[in-house]
């Protein structure tokens, strides 16, 4: 009778995150057209009633000319960030690389994947939102209305952080406009209605304090040589290779600069470093298919390939 009650208990989760999965693939669209709004008003607020509050192009036209070259210049590249985010495809393991298929013929260590039926090469993950692999799968993300893979992980994590600063900037800036805003008995001298002013900066505040972490637990993980799948799943490994008296060890982390310049496609042999600093659109240093490891290491250490997590548990 407990056993019975378990699956019954067991499948309703599952049922549940299945209409939730559903939910979230619909939603989507409007999370994306709910940031876009945010972003464009902000920007509008901002640039009538901080910036205008704080430069003078007459009384020092330099300083007012910097200043707008700077926020300008984070504004670009926040839009140009998040707009590649969601255009550029995540990744999907759809086209086998030429190279793997003559050589290996049968895809030799490529598993198949038991939900959507493809090829799924190392790294790669099955999205239950999208309903399909994708490759070096981070996270189904609302807010771009796909998933933060191989393809547009780079994009995903500048624009977090050109955000951070966006948000850093405006809660600095924008303090004296949203503190003069709070005062009744001023004449409201901008276009914006005060009160935009003042939300403006607890909206900063508040998104700037999400982003500061969220942005440096993802620059984290990368410095780390992991996704966020991954961070959960070597820490499972982790506790797994302990209890055996050994040490797990990720095949994947190359030092911290290494696997910085990897994710970001820099360095040496590969794009200036200055290019992270430039809204473009930058190709990721892998295939997707092969990755470069730890030397004489094929796969992790300190656990056995019939221990490593698949996208099946759970089902």
């Amino acid at each position: 009778m407990l056993s019975t009650c378990a699956v019954r208990v067991h499948t309703c989760f599952r049922r549940f995150e299945r209409a939730a999965d559903r939910i979230i693939g619909v939603t989507g669209p409007l999370f994306v057209a709910l940031a876009l709004i945010l972003f464009s008003g902000c920007t509008v607020v901002f640039f009538d009633s901080v910036f205008s509050s704080l430069f003078s192009f007459d009384r020092a036209p330099v300083i007012a000319t910097l200043a707008v070259a700077y926020c300008v210049y984070v504004v670009v590249c926040l839009f140009y960030h998040y707009y590649m985010a969601i255009k550029v495809p995540p990744g999907f393991p759809d086209v086998v690389p030429p190279y793997l298929s003559m050589e290996v013929g049968e895809m030799e260590g490529v598993k198949m994947c038991r939900k959507c039926g493809g090829p799924k090469p190392e790294r790669c993950h099955h999205c239950s939102v999208c309903n399909r692999c994708v490759l070096k799968f981070d996270h189904h993300c609302p807010w771009l209305n796909q998933c933060v893979g191989l393809g547009n992980e780079r994009h995903f994590v500048l624009f977090m952080s050109y955000l951070f600063v966006a948000c850093f900037s405006v809660v600095l800036l924008g303090y004296p406009s949203a503190w003069l805003a709070l005062d009744p008995l001023l004449r409201w001298p901008y276009r914006i209605p005060a009160v935009f002013t003042v939300l403006l900066w607890i909206l900063a505040l508040t998104i700037g304090l999400a982003m500061g972490v969220m942005a440096s637990w993802q620059l984290l993980m990368v410095s780390n040589g992991e996704t966020s799948v991954e961070t959960h799943d070597n820490a499972h490994y982790q506790k797994m290779a302990a209890a055996r008296g050994q040490m797990f060890v990720n095949a994947y982390d190359l030092g911290r600069l290494k696997n910085l310049e990897i994710f970001f496609n820099v360095g040496p042999g590969r794009y200036p470093y200055s290019s992270i600093l430039i809204p473009q659109r930058i190709p990721p240093a892998s295939d997707g298919w092969t990755w470069e490891k730890r030397a004489g290491m094929s796969r992790h250490a300190g656990v056995r390939e019939e221990e490593e997590l698949t996208d099946d548990e759970g089902e």
